[in-house]
């Protein structure tokens, strides 16, 4: 019997196959990704109040940008120039300390040996 002749199994692949294969799978992983993406972007869109079927696109962008704490504000003018990262490491010195004054950390008690005190 010649070689040719022979039926080919089953589990054997042509390369131009398997490149096909592989070409199919990331391109389905590329578009699984976009969506992913685009989906997770759409959940996150700030409603108008006005319109509360719009996105909050039409917002400015100093609303969204607004710290909503004190680090935060700290920060924002750190990065606009404000502040020297003297003022800021001193400013943040000055918030840890009535931090620490207003919500002390108490340290747990040392477990005992298990059972009791011998």
């Amino acid at each position: 019997m010649c070689p040719a002749d022979r039926p080919r199994p089953a589990t054997s692949m042509v390369p131009g196959e398997v490149t096909a294969m592989l070409v199919m799978l990331l391109a389905i992983g590329l578009i699984g990704a976009c969506v992913f993406t685009v989906w997770s972007s759409l959940g996150d869109a700030p409603q108008s109040a006005a319109n509360p079927g719009r996105s909050g696109s039409d917002t400015s962008t100093t609303d969204r940008a607004r710290p909503e704490s004190l680090e935060g504000a700290l920060v924002a003018q750190l990065v606009s120039g404000q502040i020297s990262g003297r003022q800021y490491v001193h400013a943040i010195e000055k918030l840890a300390a009535r931090d620490d004054e207003r919500h002390p950390l108490s340290v747990p008690p040392e477990p005992g040996p298990p059972g009791g005190s011998a």
